[in-house]
């Protein structure tokens, strides 16, 4: 999951950049796609969700504002009981997407 959010929220590289290795872009196309497990999709989309639930400072986004994803979960009708390993699940997304905001 955490790769997932890192190439999310990665830049990809530039056809300029990519032209200095000898590539193209078409030569790159299947590692910028995202390939997720049947039980992760759920967590994948609800992340997706939540792209206007970032919170951020001076230093740019630092987290996910939890207020929201719980808002989130209620107004979907996420039953509770699949709270605890969804919250898993978008903590390790939001991780890897900071680690590729980061990158930018």
């Amino acid at each position: 999951m955490n790769e997932a959010g890192k190439r999310l929220y990665s830049k990809a590289p530039t056809a300029e950049e990519l032209a200095a290795f000898g590539l193209r872009p078409e030569d790159v196309a299947d590692q910028q796609r995202i390939e997720l497990w049947p039980d992760t999709a759920a967590a994948f989309s609800l992340f997706c969700e939540l792209t206007t639930q970032w919170r951020c400072g001076p230093g740019g986004f630092y987290g996910l504002d939890y207020a929201g994803v719980k808002a989130t979960f209620e107004l979907l009708h996420v039953p509770v009981e699949d709270w605890p390993a969804l919250l898993s699940d978008l903590r390790d997304l939001e991780s890897g997407a900071l680690e590729g905001m980061k990158k930018k």
